[in-house]
């Protein structure tokens, strides 16, 4: 059973691959002459085959081939798919419990974004975030979150970080940042009408109250 954080990682896949397919159908269907476009579609099609390596768990097959996707796209300088194949990697070596490559290839894909104009951080950001989170480094994994909150697309995206970063300040005993962090999302999921999560999240405020030794609060 894939955890969480492997579930939001995929996510965030493809919503970077489906990017890639509009940009590449966009320059197709203006006239636009993509003089390596070909080349751009052999990068989509190592990318798609590496996710599928790692989710069959054949993490080195997985490597060599967003390696290949990587090269290609830079020596066609389609760096969207660089910065989607960087991150692969990254993803896989996490998997392999490496944690020098998987930060030098999260970091690689960070540098190759800072060059593009509109490139959006909040994906990139949150998988960072959860690779520090995985590996125990939590306050790296919390600020790694709080960076990618205001950027990401979805409330359903903001409201999983809002529930990672809780969870680290519980982690660290840091129970009042904890505390402001599932009071936001106590609000989020009251007018979402999410009842199973608000109990949940009722439970969680509960137990750091007692944390903090405000027990008539624990009761409410």
């Amino acid at each position: 059973m894939k955890t969480l954080g492997q579930i939001y990682g995929l996510v965030g896949f493809w919503i970077c691959l489906l990017c890639l397919g509009f940009q590449q159908r966009s320059y197709a269907e203006s006239g636009f002459e993509y003089k390596h476009y070909s080349d751009t579609a052999k990068v989509m099609t190592l990318v798609r085959s590496a996710n599928v390596e790692i989710n069959k768990n054949n993490l080195d097959q997985a490597i060599v081939l967003a390696q290949q996707a990587a090269i290609a796209a830079l020596e066609t300088r389609y760096m969207e798919g660089r910065i989607t194949s960087l991150m692969l990697l990254g993803r896989a070596f996490k998997l392999k419990n490496d944690l020098p490559n998987a930060q030098k290839h999260y970091f690689e894909a960070l540098d190759v974004a800072s060059d593009l104009s509109n490139y959006n951080f909040g994906n990139l950001y949150s998988e960072i975030g959860l690779l520090y989170r995985d590996f125990g480094i939590t306050a790296k994994a919390i600020e790694y979150f709080s960076k990618a909150i205001p950027l990401v697309d979805t409330q359903q995206e903001r409201t999983n970080l809002l529930r990672y970063i809780a969870f680290a300040h519980v982690e660290l005993r840091d129970y009042p940042n904890a505390l402001d962090y599932y009071l936001q999302l106590l609000e989020i999921y009251k007018k979402g009408n999410n009842k199973n999560s608000t109990v949940l999240t009722l439970r969680n405020i509960a137990d750091i109250y007692s944390n903090l030794a405000q027990h008539d609060n624990a009761l409410f």
